[in-house]
């Protein structure tokens, strides 16, 4: 029980270390929507793709603006067919078409930073004016309470090339503390008369900075220091990921695996930190 409690409070203080260090992976996901909650008038099908398009609709726990809002496409299903669907949601640029999440997402703590991922691609809907150009995208804000924005980040998924095509999207912000936060998403050109683009899964994750090496590497002896009181020696070879199940295992508190391949070097100061906290502890369990 004691070994248990040592490597538990071990873990947790890795865990501090790796918070301090400086490029980001992400580690548990306080948010995330699919869009599938969607219900709307589908009237149409999509102009070349075929798949079936829908207009003012709603999405569970979005409020909506804008002419026609909510805009909507059905990646499951061609016109007439009748599979589980699986929406998208899609920006008229005239009177622009913008969704705001209602409820706030607990994802602001003072200086913690979050990272925000999505899908996005270029859209239309019947016509082929209405779509999506190369100088067209998508707006997305994170939002404090009063509405005041925390932090923007614009996306242009490229023009439409016949299809729906998406491509992963991401931003970070550091958390303020003012309280939770909401996200909002419009085009990034109102009033073009085109679709801006179409967004899916968005989530929102607390994120862990890392220090890495300029050659993707780390130490090795100064990470099976950094692991030894987990029975554990830092894996070697030729080639990264180098140390994916340790990195795991650090960041276990968190309950989330960190992305395979990413490698680090504990920074030397922080190293130290950890190591007297170790010592002292382990010199604890041997009074004890």
């Amino acid at each position: 029980m004691r070994n248990y409690m040592v490597h538990s409070i071990l873990a947790v203080l890795s865990a501090m270390v790796l918070l301090s260090f400086g490029s980001q992976v992400q580690a548990g996901t306080v948010f995330a929507e699919d869009f599938n909650s969607y219900s709307g008038n589908q009237n149409n099908t999509q102009y070349q793709s075929g798949l079936e398009v829908a207009y003012a609709g709603n999405v569970t726990g979005w409020s909506k603006a804008g002419a026609g809002a909510v805009h909507a496409v059905d990646l499951a299903n061609l016109g007439g067919e009748s599979n589980p669907s699986d929406w998208a949601i899609m920006f008229w640029t005239n009177d622009a078409n913008i969704i705001t999440l209602a409820g706030g997402i607990a994802a602001n703590v003072s200086g913690q930073d979050y990272s925000v991922d999505f899908e996005a691609s270029a859209a239309v809907y019947a016509h082929d004016f209405q779509a999506t150009s190369d100088v067209d995208g998508l707006l997305i804000e994170v939002l404090r309470d009063d509405d005041s924005v925390l932090a923007t980040h614009t996306y242009l998924p490229g023009a439409w090339t016949g299809d729906m095509a998406f491509t992963s999207g991401s931003f970070d912000y550091a958390g303020d503390g003012s309280g939770d936060v909401r996200l909002r998403v419009g085009p990034s050109s109102p009033g073009v008369g085109r679709f801006g683009g179409a967004i899916d899964n968005v989530s929102v994750a607390n994120a862990i900075n890392v220090d890495l090496n300029d050659d993707g590497t780390y130490d090795d002896e100064d990470l099976n220091l950094l692991l030894s009181n987990f029975d554990a020696d830092a894996a070697t070879g030729d080639a990264p990921p180098y140390n994916q199940q340790y990195l795991d295992t650090l960041l276990g508190v968190f309950g989330s695996d960190v992305p395979a391949g990413t490698n680090f070097v504990p920074e030397p100061a922080s190293m130290v930190l950890l190591l007297f906290g170790a010592l002292g502890l382990l010199g604890l369990r041997r009074r004890k």
